[in-house]
């Protein structure tokens, strides 16, 4: 086909000369070349190709498609389909974006700039003390959780829960002494871990004894004897100093006296008794009484005093020269109703007691009363 020259200087398909481009305001009239198939016309001029049907550009085959401007190729359409952009650049209805901007589709087919915070606030490893870190090989990388013994792991979306497998108990972590009605000492005993051990030591006088099977301890008093003991700490006499035991195991001493009112402490191992007994001689006594009742009922008693009376002695060296012996005895003192005080002495009864005679009042009978100077207890 020969090559056909048509030049047209006087208007092109747009309406307006200041129009960069045909589109801007299209019309067909002023055409340079006109094309025309079985139901389609295409009209082309020195800067555009217009049809009134779908337009087709391509190439045969193997052949690429390239687009440019100002004498250079900024598009290809490689022969397998894909769009090379080969000047590198894109602009969206005139807007390039900026820098750390993406394109995003609305879903819609339109495109726009926009920004993306690709931050992310994750861990590249995973510590455990005493064992060894686990990193992240890659982006993707997955961290895998394996359950141990007693442990129970489960997702549901987004989430992993850990959980115990093994039923709860109840523990003590801590365990501490207090004093009560005893003593106490030491810090607060503290378990170390979920397996420690707490360990009970016998002091003096207890034994500890464990049952595995039963999972019992026994704690009991080792010594022999009442362990149980109401003791008797103080002992108080009247006008005296408290005698107060200065520890568990105290003792208390008796001790006698060697004056003329000597008593005389004894001990008895085998009956675990103490025993106390006077030693006044019981015919010596100077606090003797003849027992008697008061007019009023009250239980009184007739003081005897020592009483000596002087008797004629021949052949004996009498102090101070003479005769007259001083000789011991015993009299009652009596005192009458006006006052008169009488010291009356008393024979010997056949039982080497001395004799006293009582007669009532009325004069009708007389009774003997043998006083043998014990110790009364008026």
């Amino acid at each position: 086909m020969a090559q056909t020259n048509n030049v047209h200087t006087s208007a092109e398909m747009a309406t307006s000369q200041a129009f960069s481009n045909t589109f801007q305001g299209l019309q067909t009239t002023n055409y340079t070349t006109k094309i025309q198939s079985f139901q389609d016309i295409m009209y082309l001029d020195g800067k555009s190709i217009f049809s009134d049907g779908a337009l087709s550009i391509g190439t045969s085959t193997n052949n690429p498609v390239y687009l440019g401007a100002d004498s250079t190729a900024y598009l290809k359409i490689e022969t397998d389909g894909k769009i090379n952009f080969l000047s590198g650049k894109m602009s969206i209805n005139g807007d390039t974006g900026s820098v750390g901007q993406v394109l995003r589709t609305d879903g819609n087919g339109n495109l726009s700039w926009v920004t993306v915070d690709f931050t992310q606030f994750a861990f590249s490893n995973l510590a455990v003390s005493g064992q060894t870190t686990v990193q992240a090989d890659s982006t993707s990388d997955t961290l895998t959780f394996a359950a141990g013994s007693g442990v129970d792991i489960t997702t549901s979306g987004s989430t992993v829960t850990i959980a115990s497998s093994a039923t709860a108990h109840n523990a003590f972590k801590f365990i501490s002494a207090s004093t009560g009605a005893g003593s106490a000492s030491g810090n607060n005993i503290e378990a170390d871990s979920q397996g420690d051990t707490l360990t009970f030591e016998a002091g003096t006088g207890i034994q500890l004894t464990t049952d595995p099977n039963n999972d019992k301890l026994t704690i009991a008093a080792s010594q022999t004897g009442e362990t149980n003991q109401n003791a008797i700490t103080s002992i108080g006499v009247s006008g005296q100093s408290t005698l107060s035991a200065g520890q568990a195991s105290d003792s208390i001493s008796f001790a006698s006296v060697t004056d003329r009112n000597v008593v005389e402490i004894t001990t008895d191992t085998s009956t675990k008794k103490v025993n106390f007994k006077t030693k006044l001689p019981r015919t010596l006594s100077m606090s003797g009484r003849i027992p008697t009742r008061l007019s009023d009922g009250t239980l009184s008693g007739m003081p005897i005093n020592n009483h000596f009376v002087n008797r004629t002695v021949s052949g004996a060296e009498v102090s101070g020269g003479g005769t007259s012996v001083g000789f011991s005895t015993r009299a009652v003192v009596c005192k009458e109703s006006d006052g008169t005080t009488h010291k009356v002495t008393m024979p010997a009864s056949t039982s080497n007691a001395l004799l006293f005679k009582l007669r009532q009042s009325n004069g009708s009978s007389t009774q003997d009363l043998e006083i043998d100077m014990a110790e009364s207890n008026l």
